[in-house]
């Protein structure tokens, strides 16, 4: 269930040294974007800040992370200003 709604696609590019990741948001589920945000933050430990290049695609009701109201709010300034990514298509 989680994977369908928080899916985690690996990007392989025989251009790019550093590993790409796209998390997708598209729930208003607090815990759920937490989640996801854990995993944008694993994935920096992981690789280094430097090392890789992540994004998240929020869509529909997953827009609700970039809300300031949301109780992610800060998490994800804090993730913004580290060089993260986030994408409203």
């Amino acid at each position: 269930m989680l994977l369908s709604i928080a899916t985690l696609l690996f990007v392989f590019s025989a251009q790019a040294a550093n590993p790409k990741y796209v998390i997708q948001i598209s729930t208003d589920d607090s815990r759920t974007q937490k989640i996801v945000l854990n995993n944008e933050a694993n994935l920096q430990k992981y690789y280094g800040a430097d090392n890789v290049i992540v994004e998240i695609v929020a869509y529909s009701p997953g827009l609700g992370i970039l809300m300031p109201k949301n109780k992610n709010a800060s998490r994800v300034g804090e993730l913004q200003q580290q060089g993260y990514s986030y994408i409203c298509p």
